[in-house]
């Protein structure tokens, strides 16, 4: 048995709800403006299709098809990076609070990196991962503590699905991106918008996965936040089974 011998004051243990709502709404835009690159992606299928057909293609349709697909593009990649450094500043508050709350030395690594962790090659694989397990757990354990009969929020079978979903979608990412520079042809480029329709799809599929996960762990952390008070006890001690993880 792991024994809490020492319980942090709650203004050390952070409100994360703010951050929470911040990231639900990047991920909601990121659904609504894939779901118009889904209808784009279709329309410049058609169009290449056409082309290759022998279909005479206006310029100004060409070129108004063109434009649109950039635009929508760069709307993409300001919305993931946006997105991303939300997710990163919620994902690190969460994983900071347990360290204050725990200590460093009863947590899997620094907390640092819950942010380094997403971005150092082969670590990035699993570690975002294994920390989203431990966030998920030990604050489900602290409110056990709290609330013996508390049934879990976070179910561990979103968070398999969320991040095996974020790892095939990366995947694909990068094989289309791989492929527009390989578009010498019409059909390489109707194969290379064919890629980024999927992985349009996939990013829908794994934002409202991510939804679904930062909800369901918002929730225990906003209630273990505002439950916090009844961890400070300091004639008593609080303990955290070792169980594997």
């Amino acid at each position: 048995m792991e024994v809490l011998d020492q319980v942090f004051k709650k203004e050390q243990f952070k409100d994360n709800s703010q951050r929470a709502k911040n990231v639900i709404y990047a991920f909601y835009g990121i659904c609504i403006v894939n779901l118009i690159a889904i209808v784009s992606d279709y329309m410049q299928i058609s169009l290449l299709k056409d082309y290759n057909a022998g279909i005479l293609v206006e310029d100004s349709k060409a070129e108004s098809n063109d434009f649109r697909q950039m635009i929508i593009g760069l709307l993409q990649s300001v919305l993931f990076i946006t997105t991303a450094i939300l997710f990163l500043v919620w994902f690190y508050r969460a994983y900071r609070n347990l360290h204050v709350t725990l200590g460093q030395k009863r947590m899997s690594y620094g907390k640092n990196m819950s942010v380094w962790g997403f971005l150092i090659p082969i670590m990035s694989l699993f570690v975002p991962y294994q920390i989203t397990k431990e966030i998920t757990t030990k604050n489900q354990r602290l409110l056990h503590k709290i609330f013996p009969d508390f049934k879990n929020i976070t179910s561990y079978t979103l968070i398999g699905f969320w991040w095996a979903t974020f790892i095939i979608t990366n995947f694909v990412e990068n094989f289309a991106f791989r492929t527009i520079f390989k578009t010498d042809t019409i059909d390489e480029l109707i194969t290379s918008t064919q890629a980024y329709l999927v992985t349009d799809i996939l990013d829908i599929i794994a934002s409202v996965l991510a939804i679904l996960l930062v909800m369901q762990v918002s929730k225990e952390e906003n209630l273990l936040f505002e439950n916090f008070h009844k961890l400070d006890a300091p004639k008593k001690t609080l303990e955290i089974s070792n169980e594997e993880e």
